[in-house]
């Protein structure tokens, strides 16, 4: 399998590992009370609270989003156009290459936001995951897709 191929299929499992992360975050409250104009997620009313298991699965989920996060902050790089702005794939305007940026972003976020963050595992504190990662890529995807052109 060639290098371009295995990093497709990590990025793919990465999205899905972040999706199940943020499923089973959503069923779970919030860690700490959102900051003014942030719309609070958390269960649904009158729902009974996770099991002892789901609650060790939910830990095994995060850490494991927490080390993906590690390796993705490794990937991630400046835009040879304008290096103000992050991405962690080839700088195309393609689905292809806007999904896997737009992924890691929700997964940052998702990290920056939910649960017990752990500076020592992901390697870098919220505040600089905020303003040297998921902004910088955010401006990028904002920039280079293009969404007046019909997708089909």
């Amino acid at each position: 399998m060639s290098s371009r191929a295995a990093g497709k299929r990590l990025l793919r499992r990465t999205g899905i590992l972040i999706g199940a992360a943020f499923g089973m975050l959503l069923m779970s409250a919030p860690a700490e009370e959102p900051s003014p104009g942030v719309i609070k997620i958390g269960s649904p009313a009158g729902a009974v609270a996770a099991a002892a298991d789901v609650s060790e699965v939910e830990s095994r989920l995060y850490l494991a989003v927490e080390k993906q996060a590690r390796y993705l902050l490794t990937k991630v790089h400046p835009w040879a156009t304008d290096p103000s702005l992050k991405l962690v794939t080839e700088s195309k305007s393609e689905e292809h290459w806007i999904r896997p940026n737009a992924g890691t972003i929700l997964g940052f976020a998702l990290l920056r936001r939910f649960g017990p963050y752990d500076e020592s595992v992901i390697g870098i504190g919220k505040d600089p995951l905020l303003d040297g990662a998921i902004l910088p890529m955010m401006r990028y995807l904002t920039t280079v897709h293009l969404t007046e052109v019909p997708w089909w």
